[in-house]
């Protein structure tokens, strides 16, 4: 629904191919930040989904790619969390669930202070920095039977977060799409839902799906799966951990120790490139990179920015 345009909807803007590589390089640095401190406490990371095909097939950032994604066991994610303000508490801001007020979904956001990217999973608060995503993988049961039970109960734990999100920013998500009847049918469904489930608050919830998800945590079961994306992502731990390295630009960045297995299971055929037609980009709210003296909204304002890079909707890249 959210990797489409939608005419007379809210509307966003697209980075221009400079803007992009500036994008890219500023989630490098990131990144290399936020690795140099797992790398040296001996915690475990892989780069995940978008990003760990990017390393895999082009051995950098998918070329059109404008998002960096990392995925840690849960037991270190907390370790993680645990050690981040000391270490980067100075140049960069913390979104967890339990920890921080206002996360939209169950995963952990390390944004860049002193920029801006703005998106509907950011669009609510002044800490709307340059991003990137930390994935948790969670350990799920061994007994095929018990996983199952394990796997239905912690979708409807995310659905419920995902039904109070929508409901919490109705309003965004209304304009989002504007008169599309399809795609406003469903979000009226999920609002409807998270309307019912707004005796509690978004805080709750978020936070619930999150606690309900690390039930297994700190066991010895041998599988492993990210909740949000469990069909690509079940497997054995293993097949994930301990990682390789494999080259991201100047960088040896980890990826799952069969990325094969764990590529074709995500992507299928994944050395194929899509269609120039398929290769989708987010579209952004606002945005101000580091250097810039003005954000994408105020060049607006001042009649400095070109129209040409406007788009009406967010898209979002297919591998």
């Amino acid at each position: 629904m959210f990797k489409r345009s939608y005419p007379d909807g809210l509307k966003t803007y697209k980075l221009n191919d400079d803007q992009l590589h500036e994008l890219q390089e500023t989630l490098r640095i990131i990144a290399r930040d936020v690795i140099e401190v797992i790398e040296s406490n001996r915690l475990q990371y892989i780069l995940y989904a978008g990003s760990a095909l990017g390393a895999v097939r082009h051995h950098d950032f998918i070329p059109w790619d404008d998002d960096l994604d990392i995925a840690m066991p849960r037991e270190d994610l907390e370790k993680f969390i645990g050690l981040f303000d000391k270490e980067l508490g100075s140049r960069y801001w913390l979104s967890t669930p339990g920890i921080t007020s206002g996360c939209r979904a169950p995963m952990t956001k390390v944004l860049l202070k002193d920029s801006i990217l703005k998106d509907r999973n950011t669009h609510h608060t002044k800490e709307c920095g340059v991003s990137i995503d930390i994935f948790p993988y969670e350990t799920v049961p061994d007994n095929r039977i018990l996983r199952e039970v394990f796997r239905i109960h912690s979708l409807a734990a995310g659905l419920a977060a995902s039904c109070r999100w929508f409901y919490e920013d109705r309003s965004m998500y209304r304009a989002y799409v504007g008169t599309d009847k399809d795609a406003l049918s469903v979000i009226n469904i999920k609002i409807r839902i998270g309307w019912l489930l707004s005796f509690r608050s978004l805080d709750y919830w978020v936070s619930k799906a999150y606690r309900v998800w690390s039930k297994y945590s700190g066991t010895d079961n041998r599988m492993i799966a990210v909740i949000a994306r469990w069909n690509e992502t079940l497997a054995m731990r293993q097949d994930v951990f301990p990682a390789i390295k494999m080259r991201f630009g100047k960088e040896d960045w980890c990826v799952p120790a069969k990325y094969d297995d764990a590529m074709k299971a995500f992507f299928g055929d994944y050395m194929k490139l899509p269609p120039e037609e398929d290769r989708e980009s987010h579209g952004f709210f606002d945005a101000k990179l580091p250097g810039w003296a003005q954000s994408i909204s105020e060049q607006i304002e001042s009649s400095s920015y070109d129209q040409n890079s406007h788009v009406d909707s967010e898209t979002k890249h297919n591998a």
